[in-house]
């Protein structure tokens, strides 16, 4: 298999893929969410997303979830793609973050919602404006990098 032959089958990308379980996951220009087999790059499944993700999707050894578009943020079955759940967000800029069994979306103007991984129901909310990047927690505090600035912030 030639490196093109892998990623022709997912169609053109914005994004970087990202890896589970020896399957490789990337999201096609036109809103295909697509699972490669990492050993021959043949097609496990595909679901349709929206077009215009920009940002990668986060796996873990049960999801993907993907930042769709302009408005919401949704989760896959890693296995079958089977969608799971939506979550609307509004616009978002930054990747989703899994982090056990929850979710960390963003929206640019809407915050950081915390997303229980399985549902998608909406366990903790950080008001915040202007997110710009996938956020990060360290110390029990949130990071994420500013939308069109170049500060850090800090949400307690």
């Amino acid at each position: 298999m030639s490196k093109e032959e892998g990623f022709n089958r997912a169609g053109e990308v914005y994004t970087a893929p990202a890896v589970a379980n020896e399957t490789v996951f990337a999201v096609s220009k036109t809103g295909t969410l697509t699972a490669l087999a990492a050993a021959d790059g043949s097609v496990e499944w595909q679901a349709n997303v929206e077009p215009g993700i920009y940002v990668p999707p986060a796996v873990d050894d049960e999801h993907v979830v993907v930042a769709a578009g302009n408005a919401r943020t949704m989760a896959f079955n890693a296995t079958t793609g089977d969608r799971l759940w939506m979550f609307e967000t509004g616009v978002s800029k930054g990747a989703p973050v899994i982090i056990g069994d929850h979710v960390l979306a963003t929206g640019a103007n809407t915050g950081v919602h915390m997303l229980d991984a399985a549902t998608g129901d909406r366990v903790r909310h950080w008001s915040a404006e202007n997110v710009g990047s996938q956020p990060v927690v360290a110390a029990g505090r949130l990071f994420y990098l500013g939308w069109n600035v170049s500060d850090i912030f800090v949400v307690e």
